[in-house]
């Protein structure tokens, strides 16, 4: 991913949630790298499976807020940025 090869490492994360479907890590990856291909309702979803795997996690709302926000979706986004910062700031 850090490369730019956004489908190989698409692939590669789905191949280690194959193994390993409780790591939120791996959702929020592929989500990263769905975004970057312009899989936006794709990352969506990957973006939710690591919230919900992980739900205090501010950088997964963050990433999600992101995705509302190319959708057009502005409160969503607006509720994700304010979430994630609660989350940070606890942290």
């Amino acid at each position: 991913m850090a490369t730019g090869h956004y489908q190989k490492a698409m692939y590669d994360f789905g191949t280690a949630i194959r193994f390993d479907d409780k790591n939120p890590q791996y959702f929020a990856n592929r989500g990263n790298c769905m975004m970057m291909l312009n899989q936006i309702n794709d990352a969506l979803a990957e973006f939710e499976k690591a919230i919900n795997l992980k739900p205090n996690d501010g950088f997964y709302y963050f990433n999600r807020g992101i995705v509302h926000a190319r959708l057009m979706n502005f409160t969503h986004a607006i509720d994700d940025f304010s979430q994630g910062l609660n989350f940070i700031k606890a942290g």
